[in-house]
């Protein structure tokens, strides 16, 4: 996504490294925006404090996917591929791969339990809370033994190189 500076902000840019920063400085105040008046003569106006809300959604509407990327881990395409799951090894595979589809019933679930939270009082919301992190460690501890059990049968090859394409991103 791409955002249009005015004319005339070459210094802005050097001293802000991106669009986005623009936009924050505009937020703040920062930076004076030129705009032009009743008859075409330049007005210089600095934005109060009142766009910061707009400002930060913006930049982060704009950061966020561009952050994100990188941190996508393998599909599960592209990790049996990598991984070149031999036909002996492909009962566990279909196990692990099993265990770790997202449940769209389990999704489902939780979008209504996020919906009618707002209507409980604070005992129901925790205990709902409780119930749906139960739910997520269930789910987790199924992923984990599928995950073990595929693990215990690849060789050290695939293992090293599961153990890379899965490793979570450094932040």
């Amino acid at each position: 996504m791409a955002i249009d500076l005015p004319e005339g902000i070459i210094a802005v840019r050097a001293r802000y490294a991106s669009p986005e920063f623009y936009v924050a400085g505009l937020a703040f105040g920062d930076i004076p925006h030129k705009m032009e008046g009743r008859r075409g003569a330049p007005i210089r106006k600095a934005y109060s404090m009142t766009k910061l809300p707009l400002a930060l959604a913006l930049m982060l509407s704009v950061t966020a996917p561009l952050a994100a990327q990188p941190a996508q881990p393998p599909s599960l395409e592209q990790l049996h591929d990598a991984l070149r799951i031999r036909p002996d090894q492909e009962q566990a595979w279909r196990s692990f791969e099993l265990a770790s589809r997202p449940d769209e019933r389990e999704d489902a679930r939780r979008q209504s339990a996020f919906q009618r939270m707002g209507s409980m009082r604070s005992p129901q919301r925790i205990d709902l809370s409780v119930q749906m992190m139960r739910a997520d460690l269930d789910q987790m501890e199924r992923q984990a033994s599928a995950l073990k059990a595929l693990y215990a049968i690849l060789s050290p090859d695939q293992q090293e190189r599961f153990d890379r394409e899965t490793l979570p991103p450094a932040r």
